[in-house]
Parts: C-alpha cells; structure tokens; sequence
C-alpha cells in the first residue's frame, strides 16, 4: 500500500478537503468527487462503502449535522489513518 497523506479539514471547505481527498484515496477504488449541489454527506457515503475504506470502520455521516463537516472529517481520519 502506498502512503496516504493525512489532510486536515480544520480550516478548509468541504469541496476543498474532498477533492483532496480523492487524491489520497484513489487507490481504494474510484472515489467521486464533491460536485456543485452534493452534499458532503453524499459524497462520504459513498467514499465509506467502498470495501477497502470500510475495513477502517469509518464514521456514518448521517451520524452527523450537515455542518459538522469538520467533526466528522476529522473522526474519518482518526479512523482511516489509525489503520494505515
């Protein structure tokens, strides 16, 4: 496995830490990217079920606020990253 590069979302947008985000992840599988409209929570449901990101356990949007994108971004690096 290569090396994936944890990114902080403190400070950042959703699209912004997204688009990074597919980046990192891409060796996963395909990862979609934050278009216009989406929610972030969209975009997380998918990026979750992916079966090589699941194994991490991830947080389930839905457990959050669709403003507390960075609680929950930070909770997916906390998991995904404690594996890696």
């Amino acid at each position: 496995m290569t090396t994936i590069q944890l990114i902080d979302p403190r400070g950042t947008t959703p699209t912004d830490w997204c688009d990074r985000m597919v980046l990192e992840l891409d060796q996963f599988g395909t990862i979609p990217i934050l278009v216009t409209g989406m929610s972030w929570k969209d975009w997380a449901l998918q990026v979750i079920q992916l079966q090589e990101i699941s194994v991490f356990d991830p947080p389930n949007p839905d457990q959050y606020l669709e403003e507390d994108f960075e609680e929950w971004a930070i909770d997916f690096n906390d998991a995904v990253f404690a594996g890696d």
